[in-house]
């Protein structure tokens, strides 16, 4: 297996980089608002059964209770206006804000690692340094970043189409 084979398998296999696929892909085509009625239908919908059940009685109250002051709560309010005003960026001012939340993600695990009991290892450094180095690169330089990125999706979709005819 060559080098670049192993480093295909391990990207595969890391959270951080399936969690930043998943990002990426959310500041090309922007965020999904999700319908709040369809989660307090939900809700609703599991409170009504909770009620149902004598034993599910005060579990439903206290459910209840913790749904009401979330939904009316100040940092509701405050991640929904964040959420909507990330919403609104354009490419370029997403892909600088997934940059500097990748650089503080590095910059913890960095001021964390003493504190973690399970022994550094070169890989992990090295994940963190690239992750620390990519996002410096995504937040000094979006405009490049979202090129980038619009570019590889669009030859992978070219890529698609050719092999499947």
């Amino acid at each position: 297996m060559s080098p670049i084979d192993r480093i295909r398998a391990a990207a595969g296999e890391s959270l951080l980089v399936r969690v930043l696929r998943r990002l990426f892909a959310a500041i090309a085509t922007g965020p999904a608002a999700p319908s709040a009625a369809a989660s307090d239908r939900e809700f609703d919908d599991l409170v009504d059964m909770l009620l149902r059940a004598r034993v599910g009685r005060p579990v439903a109250a206290a459910i209840g209770s913790v749904g009401d002051s979330w939904r009316h709560s100040r940092a509701a309010a405050a991640l929904q206006q964040a959420a909507t005003a990330i919403a609104e960026l354009g490419l370029a001012d997403r892909a600088r804000a997934a940059g500097v939340v990748i650089v503080t993600a590095a910059l913890t695990d960095l001021a964390l690692t003493p504190l973690d009991p399970r022994p550094v290892s070169t890989a992990r450094w090295s994940l963190w340094l690239g992750a620390l180095v990519a996002g410096i690169a995504i937040a000094a330089w979006p405009n490049h970043a979202v090129a980038a990125w619009l570019e590889r999706r669009g030859s992978r979709e070219r890529d698609d189409a050719g092999h499947s005819g």
